[in-house]
């Protein structure tokens, strides 16, 4: 297989039983990009992405996720995966925040490896071979530690003190952003995290029990536009997911039950195929 092409025909490399019986071999490695407001940032995104899998000689997928942006990222993304067989868009049914979405990709995630990261060029693709490179030391899940001035003094002592409880309540390294590498494994229990729907995706991989650990990364300033998260956004996320790490500790119950209906609205390119085996 030549680097960073779409799967052939060929046996499967063990990601899913489903890909065997499909006669698919499963990718090296997934990156799941949930997408909201990012019509300007997608395409250096995607080139950057392309470019960087296929340099390391890696077999890749994307998986756009597009979470009803009411800009022309839609439209920007249908472009793309139309002129790439490896790019793949879940179009969902409507606004879940970021978070679900990511979930929503995971879920058509084939590859041996998973990457999460953000559509705004803030988590720079070429980091991602060094987050590949630790987790081949035994870890489920590498996150790339925030460092820099990427926001204001405000947004980053808000973000430190929440992460450090965080930290403190399940076991997530206190730098941790949404910038992963994921294990099959992982990938296949957040899936099936179920009633769990209001965690986070770090405070999930946190309370999986599973080994990680962070590597210190420069974030960049965002290029364009701003974030989508103000900060009375922020806080009630936060104050939510922490009470919710607290329900998840103190009732057994809260781990169990079913997630609110998650629609897709439709499925194009990689993803589309991979829904009709």
């Amino acid at each position: 297989m030549k680097p960073c092409e779409p799967p052939d025909v060929a046996a499967p490399r063990g990601a899913h039983a489903s890909d065997a019986q499909a006669g698919t071999a499963a990718p090296d490695v997934s990156v799941v990009v949930p997408l909201f407001r990012n019509a300007e940032t997608l395409p250096e995104l995607c080139r950057r992405l392309l470019q960087v899998l296929e340099a390391a000689g890696l077999s890749c997928e994307v998986v756009l996720v597009d979470d009803c942006s009411p800009d022309g990222t839609p439209a920007v993304a249908e472009r793309l995966v139309g002129e790439d067989l490896r790019l793949g868009l879940v179009a969902l049914d409507r606004n879940v925040g970021q978070h679900r979405a990511v979930l929503a990709g995971l879920n058509h995630a084939r590859g041996s490896r998973a990457v999460v990261l953000d559509g705004d060029l803030q988590d720079p693709p070429e980091f991602i071979p060094t987050l590949l490179a630790r987790a081949q030391e035994g870890f489920d899940a590498v996150f790339a530690g925030r460092r820099g001035r990427y926001q204001s003094l405000h947004r980053t002592f808000t973000s430190f003190v929440y992460k450090s409880i965080q930290h403190v309540l399940c076991g997530v390294p206190g730098d941790a952003g949404m910038f992963i590498v994921l294990s099959r494994r992982l990938v296949e229990r957040l899936v099936d995290f179920g009633g769990s729907h209001r965690l986070t995706v770090p405070t999930l991989i946190g309370l999986s029990g599973m080994p990680c650990t962070s590597v210190p990364m420069v974030r960049p300033r965002r290029p364009t536009g701003r974030s989508s998260y103000s900060s009375l956004r922020r806080f009630s996320l936060g104050i939510a997911n922490i009470l919710a790490i607290l329900r998840w500790r103190c009732l057994p119950s809260a781990r169990t039950g079913s997630s609110p209906r998650m629609g897709v609205a439709r499925r194009l390119g990689a993803c589309r195929r991979e829904a009709l085996e």
